[in-house]
């Protein structure tokens, strides 16, 4: 910040400046930075999640610390022809395009993992029924053959 604040570069939060798509948003204190999209969201990366476009800074982080122009670290004068070029650039940049990618996949790993369980609880409660109407009838021996098909069941969703 204090390189940024020498160049003219630093803007804290609630001075009036308005980022521009590739300006740099200081969060979590000074702890972290994340890079704007000109919209109020953000792409940024860690260890856990690698990278990543969000659509909220302060949905994600809170309280925003600052910003840093980087027009002017970059040597550039602001203005509107900067920022388009610099939102057109960032909006088709690889890192935008992986965290779609990886947001996409791990939107399909999820899909999958609830699909599975729908289906898994279905089971269950079709398996109950059936045990219930074999109990009511008092069809012992199909009682305990759907009991061993249930448990198998179970132990290959646990498999899978």
């Amino acid at each position: 910040m204090d390189a940024a604040a020498e160049a003219g570069a630093w803007h804290p939060e609630g001075d009036g400046y308005v980022p521009k798509a590739g300006d740099g948003v200081v969060v979590l204190g000074d702890n972290h930075i994340v890079i704007a999209d000109g919209n109020g969201g953000y792409t940024g990366a860690n260890s856990s999640t690698g990278v990543v476009a969000k659509q909220s800074i302060t949905g994600d982080f809170g309280a925003i610390t600052g910003y840093v122009d980087t027009s002017k670290l970059a040597g550039i004068s602001g203005g509107s022809t900067y920022s388009q070029a610099n939102a057109k650039a960032l909006a088709s940049s690889n890192l935008v395009a992986e965290a779609k990618a990886k947001n996409e996949e791990v939107y399909q790993k999820k899909l999958e993992e609830a699909d599975r369980n729908q289906k898994i609880r279905v089971r269950k409660m079709n398996e109950e029924i059936s045990k219930l109407d074999l109990e009511r009838t008092g069809d012992r021996l199909q009682l305990i053959k759907a009991e061993s098909e249930a448990q198998q069941a179970q132990i290959d969703d646990n498999i899978l």
